[in-house]
């Protein structure tokens, strides 16, 4: 048979390349082979240790079940140990109790009861059938030390974990929950944990637990009350985690005051109304009596699915799609989640000595202020002592003043929030109710362009937190406690601004965050933020406050590194949330895009105008450009108290050629001793010919009617906010509409509107030698 000159050549190619020496590998490739080779070694020399026991040693009961198995039923442990577990992802395609795969390697799990996956009544809550490679035993995490630790390159320590597990075990099974109708009941013991993802509502039927700082506890069956909770848990960020308590050892039993002073809100997004009920009105509707549930459990939660839109997120910001990829809006998070809330033993020793400090004193409350570098998880830190201060007083002040990470979005602003329930859950897909709230707009991510105006404004915050105080002095009530979340400029005029805050507010304690502060017992861990950092002196030297360090919280993740959502990312899922905001209905909306959602219309001319002025925070623009200036971005509405009616006509405003009233004011922003914002709106267009704005965005209108009555001028304030392309296009349109601003139309780009390339391998004339 002849064979083709093709296949002829392929085989002379074949033989001279097997006859051949081999190349020699190059030192980095030899090195790479040779730690290859010795951690496999390694590994099978720990294998072999753990699958021949000695015979002095008691066999453990989960081995002996598996090598007493019968030998037809090796084939489906084999095809179970082979099998891939990806987190959030079940393969097995049971309907029913699942079995966790065989352990590799021999490692076996004493400590954990058997964790028997069960799915009830679908389409229900999906339990993970098999439990996660993190949160498995304690044995599989020092395993995974053990094989980092033999490659030079990582710098993953897990002495963390090691010493203090603290990650959830808790899985679902048939004698810990049970499913009545769409109620999920969870068990669990004293100082067990569990975590949750999705969006839900949570409620306590019976003993205590606390989340974050946070105590809950189960109400008398008659007392009527707030007995559900809203949570919203995406991905990719901390998951909280429900730890019970005795209802003994929990320090006070969680309740929602519900605020009575509507007209002093910001118009932020407000919580979902939830009705005014009780745990007997809970159990005649699911025709259950909630003590027959679980009787062997000291606390149990109940859980329902609460869809309110967001985790439609995704529909406009693509990026965001990875947020709630869950089989259901909720789920057990222990195979689901990267990383939990943990909370560092040094916070938690700080909020017992604060609170035991000032439990005496109810009348000097603690004003802590935090501060630190980038990164260091002072938001976070605010969280939990914000939580541990609601258990034990009716308001909390929490004055934020970091315009780039704000806890309370969106960004661009520092604001005053007096609260009255915890805060859970990330900044973004977090509700707050309609407590007494005090606003103040920057246009700004950070303080370093204006830092006089950061100052005036966090001081006039400040004074709103004075006043307050002195209302609930002449009703006979003690004042609130105040925490301040400073921004993480700590350099240069960042330490010339704290110095000036501390001055001016005179905290009784400041709390430094340290990324470097770690315990005796941790090396040290690199992160993404690599800069040497330094306390400012006067912090350490002051007599005037009690000063603390305390480590950070990045510190007790499995990698600083790892699923870690930026900044900007940040920012935009914030300012996504709030724009998308139903403020009528409570809920979140992101079927339609803000293009073409009916926008709220108002004049700006004329005697019913509702716009008395426009301002622009930069350099003075030409009159004839500020109608394309403010089109289509975002603007601050503010209200503003003048003393001077006719000076503010006269001399402070001028009107375009179209007829837009614009406040001469030399490109600053608002006086914040005269000024407050009610949040932000897109302006989607002007009406030239109705002399009329049209804006979206969730505001409040009572506040506007109050405004109106006090004779404060309305302005529409233009900062330095970025829009995100986002929020303007719904791809989901087949044709897209012609939208102002926005080019499609690739064929034709003008000359120097590409993006700018900058070529760094070109050297300086300098570097040139004749």
């Amino acid at each position: 048979m002849e064979h083709s000159a093709f296949y002829q050549i392929t085989m002379a190619k074949r033989k001279r390349a097997e006859s051949s020496s081999k190349a020699p590998l190059s030192a980095f490739a030899a090195r790479q082979l040779n730690l290859e080779q010795n951690t496999t070694k390694e590994k099978k020399k720990r294998g072999n240790k753990n699958e021949l026991p000695n015979e002095g040693t008691e066999q453990p009961l989960e081995t002996m079940e598996l090598t007493s198995a019968p030998l037809e039923d090796h084939s489906s442990s084999k095809q179970a140990s082979f099998q891939v577990l990806v987190p959030g992802i079940d393969r097995s395609g049971k309907t029913g109790i699942d079995q966790p795969p065989p352990h590799e390697g021999g490692v076996d799990v004493p400590t954990m009861p058997s964790s028997v996956q069960v799915t009830l009544n679908k389409p229900s809550v999906a339990d993970e059938s098999s439990p996660s490679p993190l949160s498995a035993s304690p044995s599989l995490v020092e395993a995974d030390a053990e094989s980092r630790s033999n490659t030079p390159s990582s710098s993953f320590n897990t002495s963390l974990q090691k010493e203090d597990l603290r990650y959830p075990y808790t899985h679902l099974t048939e004698t810990n929950s049970v499913r009545v109708k769409d109620a999920l009941f969870v068990g669990l013991h004293s100082g067990e944990k569990l975590a949750m993802v999705g969006t839900y509502l949570f409620a306590c039927a019976r003993g205590g637990f606390s989340l974050f700082g946070a105590s809950y506890a189960c109400r008398p069956k008659n007392e009527r009350g707030q007995i559900w909770h809203s949570l919203n848990v995406p991905l990719m960020y901390p998951t909280p985690i429900f730890v019970s308590e005795n209802i003994s050892n929990t320090s006070v039993t969680f309740n929602s005051v519900e605020s009575t002073d509507s007209s002093s809100s910001t118009g932020h997004p407000a919580t979902e109304s939830v009705e005014s009920t009780s745990i007997s009105d809970f159990e005649n509707a699911l025709g259950v009596n909630v003590d027959s549930l679980l009787p062997s459990f000291e606390t149990v939660l109940v859980f329902k699915m609460n869809d309110i839109g967001i985790s439609k997120i995704p529909r406009v910001s693509p990026f965001a799609k990875r947020l709630f990829n869950m089989p259901s809006l909720l789920e057990n998070a222990s195979s689901l989640s990267s990383s939990f809330e943990i909370i560092p033993d040094s916070w938690k020793t700080f909020a017992d000595s604060m609170l035991s400090t000032y439990a005496s004193s109810m009348h000097t409350p603690p004003k802590l202020l935090i501060c630190g570098p980038k990164g260091a998880g002072k938001s976070t830190c605010c969280r939990y002592l914000t939580n541990r201060l609601v258990n034990c007083t009716d308001y909390v002040a929490f004055l934020d003043i970091d315009p780039g990470q704000p806890e309370v979005v969106p960004f661009g602003h520092i604001s005053l929030y007096f609260l009255n329930s915890p805060l859970q859950g990330p900044a973004f897909c977090r509700l707050l109710s309609n407590v007494r709230s005090f606003r103040i707009h920057i246009g700004e991510s950070t303080p370093q362009r204006d830092p006089t105006h950061y100052l005036a404004s966090t001081f006039r915050l400040f004074s709103e937190y004075q006043k307050f105080n002195f209302e609930r002095e002449l009703e006979g009530k003690p004042p609130v406690s105040l925490i301040i979340n400073c921004p993480g400029w700590m350099k240069g005029g960042g330490a010339e601004l704290l110095f000036g805050l501390v001055n001016q507010i005179s905290p009784t304690e400041v709390v430094y965050l340290s990324r470097s502060y770690s315990r005796s017992n941790q090396v040290d861990k690199k992160s993404i933020y690599q800069h040497k950092e330094g306390i400012p002196e006067f912090l350490l030297q002051a007599t005037h406050f009690k000063f603390s360090q305390l480590e950070s919280s990045w510190q007790y993740l499995p990698d600083p590194n790892a699923h870690r959502i930026s900044s900007a990312d940040n920012r935009k899922l914030g300012l996504l949330s709030y724009l998308h905001f139903d403020i009528e209905h409570n809920v979140w909306d992101f079927t339609r895009s803000l293009a073409v959602r009916q926008p709220l219309a108002t004049s700006f001319s004329g005697p019913q105008h509702g716009i008395d002025a426009v301002n622009i925070i930069g350099e003075p623009l030409n009159l004839m450009d500020i109608s394309k200036a403010i089109n289509g971005t975002l603007l601050a509405l503010c209200a503003y108290e003048v003393s001077n009616e006719k000076e503010w006509n006269d001399n402070q405003i001028v009107e375009t050629p179209e007829g837009i009233p614009v406040l001469v004011n030399d490109g600053l922003p608002l006086d914040p001793a005269n000024a407050q914002c009610f949040g932000l709106v897109l302006l989607r267009s002007i009406d030239l010919v109705k002399k009329e704005f049209h804006f979206v965005g969730p505001i409040n209108l009572d506040l506007l009617a109050d405004a109106y009555s006090k004779g404060m001028k309305i302005v529409l304030e233009r900062g330095r906010l970025e829009l995100p392309l986002s929020t303007m296009l719904d791809r989901r349109l087949v044709v897209l509409p012609e939208l102002p601003y926005l080019e499609r139309n690739f064929a034709s780009i003008a000359a120097g509107s590409q993006r700018r390339r900058i070529r760094r391998n070109i050297v300086r004339r300098g570097g040139l030698t004749g």
